[in-house]
């Protein structure tokens, strides 16, 4: 009887302390709130490695994504610029050529860690600021698969202690939800 009781107070402090930091224990966030969080806590640029068929390497240098919510509530579109070095086979270098992707990814949200991640990346389009349309064609194609599992997971940004996100910090999980003006962090109990 002890232990019942001492695990209802238990769960209403714990309701309590949800609604006292959160209200109604949702976080949100407007598109351009979120991106202001992206674009100060990405560390850019980011280097993404793929190797890629016939001893090529390539080395993506990537900005911040501009970020677009999408019409599904769990998907963000996205655009990122960078530039692209492709080594074959150790013969030839390309130099850097300014590349820009674009693609759709779920978020994940680590409450423990303070952080907000990538999470299932699909690339949509692709674009090599090259002259050779063979280079586009072959490169391109066959790197934007491999890039997508490079960026998977890819961390957008640690959660500022300032940040609205961060009264989700003490709860075991985080879910979200994009509506058409902004997105709603969720705080879970968890199990």
């Amino acid at each position: 009887m002890v232990s019942v009781i001492r695990n209802f107070c238990l769960y209403v402090i714990s309701a309590l302390f949800l609604v006292a930091c959160s209200g109604d224990g949702s976080v949100r966030l407007t598109l351009s709130d979120f991106q202001t969080l992206v674009n100060n806590g990405f560390q850019a640029p980011r280097i993404v490695t793929v190797e890629l068929p016939m001893s090529t390497r390539a080395q993506l240098y990537l900005e911040a994504p501009k970020l677009e919510f999408a019409d599904s509530r769990k998907a963000l579109n996205w655009v990122m610029d960078g530039e692209v070095d492709i080594d074959f086979a150790g013969k030839y270098t390309s130099g850097r050529m300014q590349v820009q992707l674009e693609g759709k990814a779920d978020l994940f949200v680590d409450p423990k860690d303070q952080t907000v991640f990538l999470k299932n990346v699909a690339i949509t389009g692709k674009d090599i600021m090259v002259r050779s349309n063979l280079v586009q064609m072959l490169v391109m194609d066959a790197l934007a698969a491999q890039v997508a599992q490079g960026m998977d997971n890819m961390l957008l940004f640690m959660i500022p202690e300032n940040s609205p996100l961060a009264s989700l910090g003490k709860m075991r999980a985080v879910s979200y939800q994009i509506e058409p003006e902004e997105i709603v962090f969720t705080s879970e109990a968890g199990s």
